[in-house]
């Protein structure tokens, strides 16, 4: 009887999973599935990125000083190996991959899940194997039935995974070669550590600091709006300008540049009519905790550095005081989200 392997990208959505088909078994790193869609199914998982680029001290030993004279590193090839501390996971995984005959990859459904399913397989040799995708955005046990009920070609999503994949090695060639060139240059001219750079990160970080900036250097100012009651046949309401004034002789100016006085009739040049549409949920309890598990997991990093007693961040240089203003949904006035 042919063999399927799903493959998930981590415990929690490998149990989920799991619990969606009429009977499972948990074992160490995987469970069985008996159910008769799927009769000799197992359903693995990574701890996300199971896999990672090589360091450039695994292409060349010399490399693992920081040196002007070896920048930049490019290697000619970039190869793959199995992270820190995940080589008893990744056997697991091997195993039930090399004894698939189908795989389905079942990863979060983007361009990141996708390579970390991808590069597991390629690095076990399974890459030749048929694939088959799982395309979900809920885990909810009705959307995961469907969804393995209706799978899709693993060939549709090649591309998103080489997307996911040059991703993560101009990230490599970013971060290895700035940090230490910034690093070597810093040192040089007398100052200690190590600056990370990256490509995320350091514009990430740029943001923050302008933010601080302007929180800093703001002055408040006064400002003038202009209102205005009006009546007509259906009723009365109170309109407001949508622009501020800096000064009350420019919002004088205005209201005679356009002959706004007390009592005047008012003429309607343009009306502009939209339809709003009111969108609800068939049913209110079926979320999409796919992806609001992902979104809220930043904020749950960013308030558990805050919480630390001694308020630091790890490297990245800026105490805790540098995220807050991510914190300030009060200002946001219901906009943020």
């Amino acid at each position: 009887m042919n063999k399927t392997v799903i493959l998930a990208e981590k415990p929690s959505q490998a149990s989920a999973y799991a619990e969606a088909f009429s009977k499972s078994e948990r074992k160490d790193g995987y469970y069985i599935i008996s159910d008769k869609d799927y009769p000799n199914t197992v359903i693995t998982y990574g701890f996300g990125h199971l896999v990672s680029l090589y360091n450039p001290e695994d292409y060349d030993k010399n490399l693992k000083s920081w040196k002007l004279e070896t920048l930049p590193i490019v290697p000619d090839h970039f190869k793959f190996k199995v992270g820190s501390g995940k080589n008893k996971q990744y056997k697991i995984v091997k195993e039930q991959l090399d004894e698939a005959d189908t795989i389905i990859i079942a990863t979060d459904g983007d361009r990141e899940g996708e390579a970390i399913a991808r590069l597991i397989i390629n690095l076990s040799g399974n890459d030749k194997k048929p694939l088959k995708r799982l395309w979900i955005n809920s885990l909810e046990k009705d959307e995961i039935k469907k969804g393995f009920e209706h799978l899709r070609s693993g060939e549709e999503f090649h591309s998103t995974y080489k997307e996911a994949e040059t991703r993560q090695i101009a990230d490599w060639l970013v971060g290895i070669n700035l940090s230490r060139l910034y690093t070597l240059h810093m040192q040089k001219n007398g100052m200690q550590g190590v600056f990370s750079i990256g490509r995320v990160q350091t514009p990430t970080l740029y943001l923050i600091y302008q933010r601080n900036k302007e929180i800093e250097e703001f002055v408040s100012k006064p400002f003038y709006e202009l209102y205005a009651n009006f009546t007509h046949e259906k009723g009365a309401y109170k309109g407001k300008y949508t622009k501020r004034f800096d000064s009350e002789l420019e919002l004088d100016e205005f209201k005679e540049k356009n002959q706004l006085i007390d009592n005047s009739k008012g003429l309607i040049a343009e009306v502009k009519t939209e339809e709003k549409k009111t969108y609800a949920y068939s049913d209110p309890q079926k979320l999409d905790f796919f992806r609001v598990e992902k979104f809220y997991s930043v904020f749950f990093i960013v308030f558990k550095l805050l919480e630390k007693e001694k308020n630091e961040v790890p490297d990245t240089g800026l105490d805790s005081s540098s995220l807050t203003f991510l914190l300030s949904a009060h200002d946001c006035n219901n906009e943020c989200m």
